[in-house]
């Protein structure tokens, strides 16, 4: 058996956050599940735990957009893994996520849409 993981899902959507963290649990029941919904908690968060084996980011959250938050994360956590997962499929946003070095996937969110972003890990 492999170490757990710990992944920290950051979505301003209770319902996409609970999906995600539903469908992880059942392929990796033991993993480390840790929830933020915006840019302040999630870099309150990361500012006091060890680096997580992966984020999974929103894009469009009050305050900060997940793209900026991921600019800020690369910025003191550069080798950490990000998975974009949204709505939001503008050439501008896939551009933007290939020079950030994060992964984009499409939502829905479903079993084809967040094993696509636990294979950033790999």
């Amino acid at each position: 058996m492999t170490s757990p993981k710990t992944v920290l899902i950051v979505d301003d959507s209770r319902l996409s956050r609970m999906i995600i963290k539903a469908l992880i649990l059942e392929m990796h029941p033991n993993w480390i599940l840790l929830e933020t919904t915006n840019a302040e908690q999630t870099i309150a968060l990361l500012d006091s735990i060890a680096q997580p084996d992966l984020i999974t980011l929103d894009i469009n959250m009050p305050g900060m957009n997940g793209l900026s938050l991921a600019a800020i994360i690369r910025e003191t956590w550069d080798a950490v893994p990000i998975a974009v997962i949204t709505a939001n499929v503008q050439e501008s946003i896939v551009k933007k996520c290939a020079e950030l070095q994060v992964g984009f996937i499409e939502k829905p969110i479903d079993a084809n849409s967040v094993t696509k972003a636990l294979r950033f890990m790999e």
